[in-house]
């Protein structure tokens, strides 16, 4: 709704419907005379309203959603998630990645269903939920699945915006389909209340979709899904390039420049670990530090402690370092990079340029004031380099002076 006052757009009533909590509603729509996505273009088009805030995910406000009747039945919906992007074609004129898995499914009241193995002991009738983010199952599934029970604290959004929270959840150890499989997916409760259990049983959500490129072919029933690339560094700049020229020109990727250095002390400062707990423990400015100081790599800044081998000790392991790191933006950047608010994505890699696999760090640079400095936790003592895995024009905006999070999900 804040994006249609913005906009000045004429907004009527529609008639009530009904939300997963079994509740009728209201519902009001906004005529869009135009609307451009890519080199796609949508005229005359209703858009539904939703109260402002509706939609968030990671901290970022989202202001709309493209739903099933812009990516239509009659299309071919491709996603290349190593990319970071979509493709919408007529049928004929793209086809599935070769060696993709193919999951075929049947249609039920809007929703696409096909079964769902859980712990290779229980099959289930899923719906494929692009547009969601947690695996669901009905309470009584989940016991009937014998899955473990931890404590969460999350939030679910239906289409009209209506909210649900949850505190429980079970965990399967692995989730199936025709093969392809995920680790450790959390099954949160179902709760659509327009449905009957005979029919559903839950859905399968981003958490485990997002490990595959999709090729959806809703015409012909079949979604078939191709296993990401392992090594989101080697895929970086296939990520990088999707913004045609905006961030290209500097001497740098992505024309974002980040240098890294040892701790002023040990542990002085432990960041929150999720992107949801920004506003806590925001650190002091950082000193200015490039870790480029001849004949010292960052991790051998990060272990010069002196160990003691005195007869009759022990050697004394070196205080592990929580490192420094400052993430600025190259001055030989665009005018219109320079204008953007630009999230950067970074990994922890070792001295052969590995991936650690920690939590990758994410950093908002904002508008005339692109440089961000600030420190990690000791889990990143043998940290060598952040690695740029992605920079893109939709970053999150800061909190309490804060511009620079833990990754709590995986990217």
């Amino acid at each position: 709704a804040g994006l249609v006052h913005k906009l000045d757009l004429y907004v009527r009533p529609g008639a009530e419907e009904t939300t997963e909590g079994d509740f009728k509603v209201p519902t009001f729509y906004a005529e869009v005379p135009k609307m451009k996505a890519g080199n796609l273009v949508v005229s005359n088009h209703r858009w539904r309203v939703n109260k402002p805030g509706t939609y968030r995910i990671g901290g970022r406000p989202v202001l709309g959603v493209l739903g099933g009747d812009i990516i239509a039945d009659s299309l071919v919906f491709q996603v290349d998630r190593d990319a970071g992007v979509v493709t919408l074609a007529e049928q004929g004129k793209i086809s599935p990645p070769p060696g993709s898995t193919q999951v075929r499914f049947s249609h039920f009241y809007r929703r696409r269903l096909t079964k769902v193995s859980i712990n290779n002991n229980k099959t289930f009738k899923m719906h494929i939920d692009l547009g969601g983010q947690f695996t669901r199952l009905w309470k009584d599934r989940i016991s009937e699945a014998n899955l473990p029970k931890v404590a969460v604290r999350a939030t679910l959004v239906d289409e009209y915006g209506a909210v649900q929270s949850i505190s429980a959840a079970g965990m399967a150890a692995k989730v199936s389909l025709e093969g392809e499989d995920v680790q450790g997916i959390m099954i949160v409760p179902f709760g659509d209340k327009r449905l009957d259990k005979e029919d559903i049983d839950g859905a399968l959500g981003q958490d485990f979709l997002s490990r595959f490129h999709i090729t959806a072919n809703w015409h012909k029933k079949s979604l078939w899904l191709q296993r990401r690339e392992e090594n989101l560094e080697a895929s970086a700049a296939k990520r990088l390039n999707r913004w045609s020229t905006l961030l290209t020109g500097c001497s740098m990727p992505g024309c974002v420049k980040v240098n890294l250095s040892e701790s002023s002390a040990p542990g002085d400062f432990v960041p929150p670990t999720s992107a949801h707990n920004s506003t806590r423990g925001a650190a002091e400015p950082a000193q200015t530090t490039t870790g480029d100081e001849p004949g010292q790599s960052p991790t051998e800044l990060l272990s010069t402690e002196p160990s003691s081998t005195e007869a009759g000790q022990k050697p004394v392991p070196p205080v592990q370092r929580a490192p420094r790191f400052r993430v600025g933006l190259d001055p030989a950047a665009s005018p219109m990079a320079k204008e953007q608010q630009l999230e950067v994505l970074l990994d922890a890699v070792d001295k052969n340029g590995k991936s650690m696999g920690l939590p990758k760090v994410i950093v908002t640079l904002r508008p005339g004031s692109n440089v961000v400095e600030g420190q990690l936790n000791t889990d990143y003592a043998g940290t060598n380099q952040l690695t740029i895995l992605d920079v893109s024009p939709l970053g999150r905006p800061c909190h309490a002076d804060r511009c620079y999070w833990i990754q709590a999900q995986s990217f």
